[in-house]
């Protein structure tokens, strides 16, 4: 999506950047992992497949996505070895200094097939949207240490915030030939959704730290066993998720500010 091209999202723990071309080189070198390609799901790329597929995460109007960013002091101060400690900036942003790329957070929205069992094909029937969310934490030093909580709940801030452009982006891609089979239906008469009605995620049955990461922002599974593939899926609906992240459990530090691509070296953000 276009929609945070220009847009970073600064917390007291992580900093969310779009993914740009600029960090290109480290997720490539992050997908190589076979540990991060079980987790994710993943073929590994080559690094031109990989330029493309930063381009769709860009301009593809059912695909959101930040790098997920730590501040180069509060990384350095948080490992041990010498290569770590002298690691580079992979960005910088006014207000907060320079950044250091750790791993991403996404979301995927689709029609909800959930919502088409006793429908059948009336055109007047309001679609539903579900939006199914992704974290990675990638470097394995900075696990444990509550990113991919703090990297969740901003995402989920930043999205809560801007349903309605987010959701109209999404049509508009499909209008303009996204080609989703989910919207083939979808005409000029059919009632769109101006907001996501849930969200999802699907998370490996062994892994209970983010099932327990999801269920206290209050996420429940969908099924009392797992899927074919050995994962649960939890939900929760968007007015649920706001009482939580917009009300019960406010950052008092998420800031959004603008961001600047680099024509070089590192980007610039600025109030």
């Amino acid at each position: 999506m276009r929609i945070n091209e220009f847009t970073a999202v600064t917390t007291s723990q992580v900093v969310l950047v779009p993914y740009s071309m600029h960090h290109v080189p480290k997720y490539h070198e992050w997908m190589k992992d076979a540990e991060i390609q079980v987790l994710t799901a993943s073929e590994p790329l080559s690094l031109d497949e990989e330029y493309a597929m930063q381009q769709t995460w860009r301009t593809d109007g059912d695909k959101l996505t930040f790098i997920v960013c730590r501040r180069l002091s509060d990384y350095r101060s948080s490992v041990t070895t010498d290569l770590d400690v002298n690691t580079r900036p992979d960005d910088s942003v006014i207000g907060t200094g320079p950044l250091v790329m750790v791993g991403d957070v996404n979301m995927f929205v689709s029609v909800d097939d959930q919502d088409d069992d006793d429908e059948g094909d009336d055109p007047t029937q309001e679609l539903g949207l579900v939006a199914e969310l992704e974290v990675m934490i990638a470097e394995k030093a900075q696990r444990g240490k509550g990113l991919g909580k703090a990297s969740v709940r901003a995402f989920l801030t930043y999205v809560l915030q801007h349903q309605e452009p987010i959701v109209t982006e999404f049509f508009k891609h499909h209008q303009a030939g996204g080609g989703r089979e989910d919207l083939e239906g979808v005409t000029s008469t059919t009632t769109k959704p101006k907001t996501i009605d849930f969200f999802a995620v699907k998370i490996g049955q062994a892994n209970y730290k983010s099932i327990g990461l999801f269920e206290a922002l209050g996420f429940t599974k969908v099924a009392p066993t797992v899927n074919y593939f050995g994962e649960w899926e939890l939900r929760c609906s968007s007015h649920d998720l706001a009482r939580v992240v917009l009300h019960r459990d406010v950052d008092p530090v998420y800031t959004e500010v603008e961001y600047i691509a680099p024509s070089g070296d590192a980007p610039i953000l600025r109030n």
